[in-house]
């Protein structure tokens, strides 16, 4: 049971990291590659923005942060599912 515990948390930290710290970075190159220049400065500026949209509850900002920990949630269940 514990170890069960353990490995929930883990892939909770995994998502959590991957949504709070590598995406707002991502979006900010992809963004500027493919829009260009971001209005509101560099990316400490979008990093800035986006938790402050987090602290204001901005839904855009928590689909990013927790997308990632969903997205593996569901793929989990899918091939447990599969499994049988």
């Amino acid at each position: 049971m514990l170890a069960a515990i353990r490995r929930e948390l883990l892939w909770l930290l995994i998502g959590a990291a991957t949504g709070l710290l590598l995406l707002p970075v991502l979006i900010f190159i992809v963004g500027r590659r493919t829009f260009g220049p971001y209005a509101g400065g560099e990316a400490g500026d979008l990093v800035n923005n986006f938790f402050l949209g987090l602290g204001q509850g901005v839904p855009a900002c928590w689909v990013v942060a927790v997308g990632p920990w969903v997205c593996l949630l569901l793929l989990r269940i899918l091939f447990r599912t599969a499994r049988g």
